[in-house]
């Protein structure tokens, strides 16, 4: 339902409705999902530099729905995950969003789910990276970026972040 709603409110500088009806991601859109992208590669290389196997990676992303992971390492959905890799790459995600609002790029965290899901490939089932982070506690999300905070700024957790844990809504929406 959250991402039904996104993809309505979303600006058409970000995702724009074809004639048939299916939304594509805009220029101003695909910047979103390419920090995104970046930001999820660079949760993946700091994984794999502390010792993280390519196949553990995949199977993260196969285990939540995604098609296949994004090494081609391998991975299997029924393959046991470690919970800190998706936590990692969730968390690189939730506050690269976080400083999407910040910068003003985009207006609100439905609108990064929406691009997540529309060009990134996100399932749609998760509804996208900022409602997933909400769904699964903002608190403890912030938590984890605190202490990751040192292993790279990557993990650094901006204001809008900060403000949707003290609020019991999370995100504006």
């Amino acid at each position: 339902r959250a991402l039904f709603l996104a993809e309505r409110r979303i600006s058409p500088m970000l995702l724009v409705a074809d004639d048939a009806g299916r939304r594509h991601p805009r220029p101003d859109g695909q910047i979103v999902i390419g920090r995104l992208g970046a930001a999820q590669r660079r949760a993946i290389d700091w994984l794999m530099a502390d010792g993280v196997r390519g196949e553990d990676i995949d199977a993260a992303f196969v285990t939540r729905g995604f098609g296949r992971g994004p090494l081609g390492a391998g991975g299997s959905p029924g393959a046991p995950v470690k919970p800190e890799v998706w936590s990692r790459i969730a968390g690189a995600l939730l506050a690269e969003g976080a400083r999407l609002i910040e910068e003003g790029k985009v207006r609100r965290a439905g609108d990064i789910d929406a691009l997540a899901v529309r060009g990134m490939g996100w399932p749609r089932r998760l509804g996208g990276p900022m409602i997933s982070a909400q769904i699964a506690g903002l608190a403890g999300q912030l938590r984890r970026l605190r202490d990751w905070q040192n292993d790279d700024p990557l993990w650094m957790p901006s204001t809008p972040l900060v403000k949707a844990t003290k609020t019991a809504d999370g995100f504006p929406t």
